[in-house]
């Protein structure tokens, strides 16, 4: 599967065409103030909400079984947004509840990621990490989209990263 990896990368790599969108108007490339002001408006509007250490909070209930909790926020090492990581979890996780643990909602969640991004299919690659099991990996032209279990049972790992950031 690796080799499979790194033939994706490298023809997408040679695309000019850049894919930036991530979700709710928020895109790679975004500068921070823009970010910043993109939120507030969201929050005004009752869509985002507000998280614990500076993390934006989206409930989604459509299209998934049950209401899911998506966290975000990007790095902040540039000024412009090239790698943002977030977290999906079921409303109300219980680590005791096998229906609420990360194994289950990646089964939902990687399906319906298709049918937002679209493009390249998922591609399935080990995560090196004992705890996260298998991560899931797509790369639409400059856009890489890593996808595995967390570490603590119940939440998702999403991240968004920039293949060729501008700096």
């Amino acid at each position: 599967m690796q080799k499979v990896y790194l033939n994706l990368l490298k023809k997408e790599s040679e695309k000019k065409e850049q894919v930036d969108s991530i979700f709710y108007g928020v895109y790679l490339k975004m500068t921070l103030s823009s970010f910043y002001e993109h939120c507030n408006n969201m929050f005004k509007k009752g869509i985002f909400d507000g998280g614990y250490d500076y993390q934006v909070v989206v409930n989604l209930n459509e299209p998934f079984e049950r209401p899911v909790k998506l966290m975000f926020y990007p790095s902040i090492d540039k000024p412009l947004i090239s790698k943002l990581k977030c977290r999906f979890s079921y409303v109300g996780a219980n680590i005791f509840n096998k229906a609420d643990r990360a194994n289950v909602l990646i089964k939902e969640l990687i399906p319906i990621m298709m049918t937002w991004y679209g493009g390249n299919e998922f591609l399935e690659m080990p995560s090196g990490h004992p705890l996260k099991g298998t991560q899931y990996v797509k790369v639409d032209s400059n856009r890489k989209i890593s996808v595995s279990e967390s570490d603590n049972a119940t939440d998702i790992e999403v991240i968004f990263e920039d293949l060729k950031p501008l700096y």
